[in-house]
């Protein structure tokens, strides 16, 4: 019994931290913040677990989830709302898609391979990317179906061509089980969110505007979060060993140089380029900004040949592991506010950002190692 409710509890703060993390996503959109998105999730697995495996595989879950990130589907769901038959398949197929790259990533990051099979897989697939969001895109007159079919295609196409190698000719167990829940996971996620487009209009609630689409956003991450967490669990085993150093350095450099650096650009370029709130003089002062810190933690890493800091030489353990989920889940929550408070004020979305990271937080401080 207690196991169960262990691995209930695990399940629920999971789904609520992806929750959180997919509405912070629709802040910043697209690949971006769908790494945000990949990174939180295998964090709070980590946090939970214990067992540091998982922070390796968050960036590739966060890698994962980046690329489902290629295919826009705001026009979809639209359409699908209108009861477009031909909309709400491609409703599925995104989603399905968009969290069979991210879980598969996660499990993915948590078995052994050579570095060259990792390389051609990581070029293929940012090269399918390149393709989509570049050449490609540039030559469809993205305003309709067909075109946005055609990238919706591609993506799947590169999907058929991982998925095949990593489950029948290398039988990877593992990531063919995450890719599983993830698919399940979002495929339902989308059409269950949806239905606050509808529903949510009809309530009425008096005095206090909602954000509708936001509350889509969120149930996606928390249906999504769900269904990642069972796999994980079903997928502990592998998790099984220790981080090494370079492992445990590229993963900071990920959740605490490049995505808030990520993050923080598309704040930057919504204050400058769409607001025009800020001087040219402030954004080159945040990037020089920005360069010194990447600077300094590569500085750092430096180090590493001469001699290595305790923290980064002893295992990081379930305490240690909390910390820096309770750490990354703020940095994402205050980048995304100060995206839009200071110009459009407080509301809902904030509200609900604050609530579910203060009850993550909670839930994490007092959660105990088993």
């Amino acid at each position: 019994m207690a196991r169960f409710r262990r691995r209930f509890l695990t399940v629920c703060i999971v789904a609520l931290a992806v929750s959180l993390a997919w509405g912070v996503r629709g802040q910043h959109g697209h690949e971006r913040g769908a790494a945000f998105v990949g990174a939180m999730a295998g964090l709070c697995i980590a946090a939970l677990t214990g067992k540091e495996r998982w922070v390796w595989a968050a960036v590739w879950c966060s890698l994962g989830f980046s690329v489902g990130g290629a295919i826009s589907y705001g026009w979809f769901i639209g359409r699908a709302s209108d009861g477009s038959v031909a909309a709400m398949i491609a409703v599925l197929a995104v989603g399905a898609l968009w969290g069979s790259f991210g879980a598969g990533g996660l499990g993915w990051g948590l078995r052994s391979s050579s570095s060259s099979e990792r390389w051609i897989v990581v070029i293929a697939t940012l090269l399918t990317w390149w393709w989509m969001d570049g050449p490609l895109s540039k030559t469809l007159e993205i305003s309709g179906f067909g075109p946005r079919r055609t990238l919706l295609i591609v993506l799947g196409l590169l999907w058929a061509g991982l998925a095949f190698y990593l489950l029948v000719i290398r039988r990877d167990r593992v990531t063919g089980i995450m890719m599983f829940w993830g698919a399940l996971g979002w495929g339902a996620g989308f059409p269950i969110g949806m239905t606050w487009l509808s529903a949510g209009p009809s309530l009425k609630l008096e005095g206090w505007p909602m954000d509708w689409w936001k509350c889509m956003e969120h149930t996606i991450g928390a249906v999504g979060g769900a269904c990642l967490a069972w796999g994980a669990l079903r997928c502990s085993a592998a998790a099984e060993g220790k981080l090494k150093l370079r492992q445990k350095w590229v993963s900071l450099g990920w959740f605490f140089v490049v995505i808030p650096t990520w993050l923080w650009a598309n704040n930057l370029s919504f204050w400058y380029a769409e607001q025009r709130v800020i001087s040219l003089s402030v954004v080159i002062l945040a990037i020089f900004a920005i360069v010194i810190a990447v600077l300094l933690f590569v500085s750092s890493w430096h180090t590493v040949s001469t001699a290595t800091p305790p923290l980064m030489a002893r295992p990081w353990n379930g305490k240690f592991l909390r910390m820096i989920c309770i750490v990354f889940a703020w940095m994402g929550v205050l980048t995304a506010t100060l995206k839009t408070v200071p110009l459009h004020g407080w509301g809902s979305t904030q509200t609900f950002f604050f609530l579910a990271a203060g009850i993550l937080t909670a839930a994490l401080l007092a959660w105990r190692d088993e």
